[in-house]
């Protein structure tokens, strides 16, 4: 079960970030291009962030689930 946790928690994660969701809430609020290009470019750090944290805090009860 722990183990469908994480991969839900990376689906929403993945899900969250993509190009076409970013680019239709900038849309919403009236960003150029350029600002949504420089958007996607600062949001990749925190989510790479995100996604390792999650996958640090998932890898011992996986471990222990075997």
């Amino acid at each position: 079960m722990a183990i469908y946790g994480a991969h839900t928690v990376a689906r929403e994660i993945a899900s969250a970030i993509t190009s076409s969701k970013i680019t239709n809430a900038a849309a919403l609020v009236g960003m150029k291009g350029k600002e949504v290009g420089e958007l996607l470019k600062t949001l990749i750090l925190p989510v790479l962030a995100l996604t390792l944290f999650v996958g640090i805090m998932v890898q011992p009860i996986a471990l222990l689930n075997k």
